[in-house]
């Protein structure tokens, strides 16, 4: 998206019908409904209970306990919050991305049609006095 941003020469509507339709289709691949489910099961506290309370069951299975201790297994669901923060945070930053190029483009098309309005008063003031020629 940056590279686009970057690069693009044509319209700014079509530069955001373009990202937007990339957006729907990531959302509505298998990896982008497995995000949104990840993201959901990590926001829900009741299925982080859950999570938590299977998880404290089968750390205290025989099998498991004589595997040794192990801090990954222990404290999976703080790292999985952390990696479901770090995207959000990457996709904030990709829309803060976004919203200063629209804002960019939107003062510079802001300055322009300020500019031709000064431009078309300034020679209306230096014509109000000669009318031009009925015909």
């Amino acid at each position: 998206m940056r590279e686009r941003i970057a690069t693009w020469e044509r319209g700014k509507g079509e530069l955001l019908e373009s990202i937007f339709a990339k957006q729907d289709g990531i959302a509505q691949s298998e990896q982008g409904k497995s995000l949104a489910a990840f993201w959901k099961f990590l926001m829900s506290s009741a299925y982080q209970d859950d999570f938590k309370s299977t998880l404290d069951k089968v750390l205290q299975m025989k099998p498991v306990q004589e595997m040794g201790p192990s801090r990954n297994i222990r404290y999976i669901h703080h790292d999985r919050v952390n990696a479901g923060a770090h995207v959000q945070e990457t996709v904030a930053a990709l829309s803060q991305q976004l919203r200063r190029y629209v804002d960019e483009n939107f003062l510079e098309e802001e300055r322009r049609i300020n500019q031709l309005v000064r431009e078309i008063e300034g020679k209306a003031v230096a014509i109000r006095n000669t009318p031009p020629p009925e015909g």
